[in-house]
Order: structure tokens, then sequence, then C-alpha cells
């Protein structure tokens, strides 16, 4: 089955994702009892933030281009899925933070850096040449976070 998205629609919905997830990830940087793990995940925050930007130019330029491309997969689906437990971490209430919620939270960052290599690989096709550099240079960083926060996961689980 073929899906079809402008790529407008994919930009701006991933500079959605990528807004929640600075903030997501800097309301685990307030739950971190640990001064390493909290720097790391202010680092993710940064990077989130300017690879919301990065998607915000893009959507920009493809504003007003009505084609549609093809993709394989429901990239949006896939997209709006993160979306929701982001959110609803972000907006958790520090002071009912357990341990169990450390775990759910990785495994929530986890789950939404490998879903954006994916996506934005496949994105990456539908962009005009002068965007590619931009975002195979987000996905590199986000290959690289993949890694982070199985770090992360690998500390707090032991």
């Amino acid at each position: 089955m073929a899906y079809f998205f402008g790529v407008y629609e994919i930009a701006e919905m991933a500079a959605r994702v990528e807004k929640a997830s600075a903030l997501f990830y800097n309301k685990v940087a307030a739950w971190s009892w640990d001064p390493d793990s909290r720097e790391v995940f202010m680092i993710l925050a940064g990077q989130e933030e300017e690879h919301q930007r990065a998607f915000e130019k893009i959507a920009l330029a493809y504003k007003d281009r009505k084609e549609s491309e093809e993709y394989s997969i429901d990239v949006r689906t896939m997209l709006e899925g993160l979306l929701v437990p982001l959110e609803r971490i972000s907006f958790t209430d520090i002071v009912t933070v357990a341990p169990k919620d450390m775990r759910e939270a990785l495994d929530v960052a986890l789950r939404r850096e490998e879903v954006t290599v994916q996506v934005y690989s496949l994105m990456r096709a539908h962009l005009l040449e002068k965007f590619r550099g931009i975002l195979d240079a987000i996905i590199v960083v986000e290959q690289k976070h993949t890694e982070m926060v199985q770090g992360l996961r690998r500390h707090y689980l032991s």
C-alpha cells in the first residue's frame, strides 16, 4: 500500500515532534537524580530544538508546493504516534515521579529516536538537494541519540 504526503506536511509534523522532544528531554532532565545523566538530557533537548528550527525552515520552503510524494509506510501516523507519549510525560508533575517513570521515559525516548531515524531517512528522497545535507546531519545526530539513550537505559536499569 502506498501513502501520499506533501513534504510540507511531513516537515511540519517533524517540527512538532522535535519541539515535543525538546520539552520531553528537559522534563526528564529535571527528574534525573544523576548530574551526568541530567547533562546528557539537556544536550538532547538542545539538539532537538535545533532540529525543530531546521524542519520549520524546510516546511516553509515547501509551504506553497501542492504535489504529494509517495511513501511506502504511513509516516504521518508514525510521527503522530510519538507525540502522545512525549507530551504525556512532558506534562507529568515532577513530584509524582517514581523510578518506573524514568524507565518508561527512557523507553519512550528510545522509540522516538528509532522512529525519527526511519521516517527522516524515507523523507530524504523527497527533498530538494539543498535540504538533503541538513536532513543527513539530523539523521546522524538522531542515530547518536539512540546510542546515548541506550547508555542511559543501561545506567538507570543497572
